[in-house]
């Protein structure tokens, strides 16, 4: 007899199989993706200088802003109302209602981006040449970079792991491609790597684009629109802030130092930030578990688990990295970057409070509180800034670094303390490993150099514990016999 409770059970089981499925998928895209991101940064360092490298940052920065206006929170809104409808009439008018919004306000954000892109290429970069043909490229890759990332939202929440990671893939790939004709053949600088991200952005566009209309072709709902934009605008200033969490530090380097130091400490933050890029396939697949598995009592402990597995897998590539920042920033860039590499511990442990953040905060967004977010983010972003003013004139590109720590820190410990009081979410074991590992990096970042030996040696112990940590968890989550082989399995190695 099939009881209520085992059915809950397969049904908890099949969310955590899509979950792992998902991962996977996503994480062979990002390692396909990471190899071909390591090659763009190479010919980014070997083509351009760190003043041109700075300026690149710069209009980074101008299309993280740019891409929040177009988007008004509708990558989250999709995923958010998609689920909540039942019927495949109303899910179809979610995807249309947000196509037809997104088309109109990417039209409109254009034409301004070119009446104004003088004055903002003037204010942004300086006396820099063709410098409204830049910020006019820029605008353009990010209206079609908005539609694109709704469309990735749609596949998300329909567990399209396999199709959304080969498109993700392509991109990055044709983007490589092009940046080396465009840099190498045709010598075009900034230009070339921004013309390349828009030719790529367009591809991908032209691919999934006519699918998704045709088949969710319907009528327009203002007010589901309305019921969009009341769960979406809020994110909008808690987007902002969190681009001016993790941007604005060039920008006052800029101010108070010269453009190859923003360059260094640009390449600095990118060497950080293949911590970032394994956070996103976890991330990906995270949102759409816990949504689904929220308010089932019996999956409750294997949220806590598979948070515990994702820190885990952040910690270890974070200490890795932090461990080896020399030798990964000597392979990617040329001998006038190398002191780039001092940063990346520092650098690294504000993305593993930002990885917390992450795991910490989904209850806002699954009790639909999302006025929080941009208290967190505002509350965070002005602290980076006071910070990178206090920090940079004295201690330079460390000084931002350590900013961007301190920042990161203040937002996961406020994410922390307001979903506590929402769903009190239990993760075993996740906290202690975070503070192992956070306690290392930091100690790394103030010793110049450690022997080889030693780094195998630290990481040896890191991996030890991290397997001992999973397996005592699945001990206590799993009752199922896969449960008890992958804790004995976990048990053995460690």
């Amino acid at each position: 007899m099939i009881t209520t409770d085992s059915r809950k059970k397969a049904g908890g089981d099949k969310l955590l199989e899509l979950f792992v499925k998902d991962s996977l998928w996503y994480g062979l895209s990002t390692f396909f993706v990471n190899i071909l991101t390591l090659f763009l940064i190479k010919l980014h360092t070997a083509y351009l200088d760190s003043g041109e490298y700075g300026l690149l940052a710069l209009i980074e920065m101008a299309k993280g802003f740019f891409f929040i206006l177009c988007e008004c929170g509708f990558s989250a809104s999709v995923l958010r109302y998609y689920e909540k409808y039942d019927s495949g009439q109303d899910k179809r008018r979610v995807v249309f209602t947000a196509i037809v919004f997104l088309a109109v306000t990417g039209a409109a954000f254009l034409l301004v981006s070119i009446a104004t892109a003088e004055p903002l290429a003037t204010s942004l970069l300086g006396a820099v040449d063709d410098g409204r043909s830049l910020i006019i490229i820029a605008a353009a890759t990010v209206v079609f970079s908005v539609f694109n990332s709704v469309l990735f939202s749609l596949m998300r929440i329909r567990s399209q792991s396999r199709r959304l990671a080969a498109i993700l893939t392509l991109k990055t790939f044709s983007m490589l491609v092009l940046n080396a004709v465009l840099l190498a053949h045709f010598d075009m600088a900034i230009a070339g790597v921004l013309l390349a991200s828009l030719m790529a952005e367009t591809l991908v566009c032209v691919i999934i684009a006519p699918g998704a209309i045709v088949e969710n072709y319907g009528s327009f709902d203002s007010g589901m629109l309305k019921d969009m934009l009341g769960y979406g605008v809020p994110l909008v200033p808690h987007s902002m802030s969190k681009v001016a969490l993790s941007m604005a530090d060039r920008f006052i380097l800029a101010l108070f130092l010269t453009m190859p130091a923003v360059g260094l400490y640009s390449l600095g933050y990118k060497v950080a930030s293949i911590v970032l890029s394994l956070m996103g396939p976890v991330q990906k697949a995270w949102a759409p578990f816990v949504f689904r598995a929220a308010g089932d009592r019996q999956m409750a402990g294997r949220i806590g688990f598979t948070a515990l597995c994702y820190m885990l897998l952040i910690c270890t590539v974070g200490l890795g990295l932090s461990l080896f920042a020399r030798e990964v920033t000597l392979l990617l860039s040329s001998g006038a970057y190398i002191d780039a590499y001092r940063i990346v511990p520092v650098v690294v442990a504000g993305f593993l409070w930002l990885a917390l953040y992450n795991i910490v905060s989904w209850e806002m967004g699954y009790t639909e509180k999302t006025s929080y977010f941009p208290l967190i983010t505002g509350v965070s972003a002005v602290v980076n800034v006071l910070l990178n003013m206090a920090l940079i004139p004295i201690y330079g590109i460390a000084g931002a670094a350590w900013a961007t720590l301190l920042a990161y820190a203040v937002s996961a410990l406020m994410a922390y303390r307001i979903s506590r009081s929402l769903i009190a979410t239990r993760y075993r074991g996740l906290y202690t490993a975070f503070s192992v590992v956070m306690v290392t990096v930091l100690g790394v970042s103030f010793i110049e150099e450690l022997d080889i030996s030693v780094k195998v040696l630290m990481m040896a112990l890191w991996l030890a514990f991290s397997f001992r940590l999973i397996a005592s968890a699945a001990e206590e989550v799993f009752s199922s016999p896969l449960g008890l082989l992958v804790k004995r399995f976990l048990g053995g190695l460690a």
